[in-house]
């Protein structure tokens, strides 16, 4: 028999609640009891009454344990999912103080000391080596002690070779068409920039011959790229935005600039020449 022809012979609508089902059932008990009514179709009622009861309130029981499940799994789940958007939250405000303790460890501290330090010597040597370029050059007379067999490729096709000369430098000639001609006529004259006495070129007179040739491989060779060097601090220290190009530009400042400026510092006479303004 159906399910909702129970609730027909209940007399009882499809909507109807347990309690009702109860109600009715003790109701129509009352007429078809065996012990009350003897009637055998009394009887017989009975027994389709106490079925039709037990199909229905065992089918309120089943529906009613599937909306508990349903309502116990929908709270663990709604309970999940809020515990891992609360997780998930916590991480990444974490993260994000996390990064801005990073930014600020880059602005702060010894490391912005350290790039304003650079920053200002970077700039005094560029106006002194940017000046160079416009003053009068200081000319020397040196000799050729030694010269290498072994010869280098520089910049833009050029062939270099190095000496050795009486100054106790050592100097990478570009193309220099007499270099063999240096064991038997070692005297040059060196061009030197006049404030910070950087090397700048040789020339050799040879039989009425004038060679001139480029100091390669030195700081005023590579003024460009000395100079963009020199100005990456500055960046730093101008760009605002914290993001991946701040910290390549602060990086590429400590790796690249301050081993640069601690070379120049340390070579070449360079702090005497800039404090005495290269006249020692």
């Amino acid at each position: 028999m159906a399910g909702k022809n129970y609730y027909k012979i209940l007399g009882l609508s499809e909507s109807a609640s347990k309690k009702e089902v109860k109600r009715r059932y003790k109701k129509l008990v009352k007429k078809c009891h065996p012990d009350i009514n003897p009637d055998p179709k009394a009887h017989e009622e009975f027994i389709i009454i106490t079925e039709a009861y037990d199909f229905l309130i065992a089918l309120k029981k089943s529906k009613k344990k599937s909306s508990e499940s349903t309502t116990s799994k929908k709270s663990i789940f709604e309970e999940y999912r809020e515990r891992s958007r609360k997780i998930f939250e916590k991480r990444q405000k974490r993260k994000k103080e996390e990064i801005e303790q990073f930014y600020i460890s880059l602005k702060t501290g010894w490391r912005r000391n350290l790039i304003w330090a650079t920053a200002l010597i970077g700039a005094v040597f560029f106006l002194f080596m940017t000046a160079d370029r416009f003053v009068q050059p200081r000319f020397k007379t040196i000799h050729v002690v030694d010269i290498s067999p072994n010869t280098y490729q520089s910049m833009g096709g050029n062939q270099v070779q190095e000496v050795t000369c009486s100054n106790g430098e050592t100097y990478f000639l570009a193309d220099f068409i007499g270099i063999k001609s240096l064991k038997y006529h070692p005297k040059l004259v060196l061009k030197e920039s006049r404030l910070l006495h950087h090397p700048i070129a040789v020339t050799q007179k040879y039989r009425h011959v004038v060679r001139h040739s480029q100091i390669h491989f030195t700081l005023y060779w590579a003024y460009a790229v000395v100079s963009l060097f020199l100005f990456l601090p500055w960046l730093v220290l101008l760009y605002r935005k914290n993001n991946a190009g701040f910290v390549f530009l602060h990086y590429s400042s400590l790796i690249l600039t301050s081993p640069l400026l601690l070379y120049i510092l340390l070579s070449g006479d360079h702090i005497l020449h800039i404090f005495t303004l290269g006249t020692a």
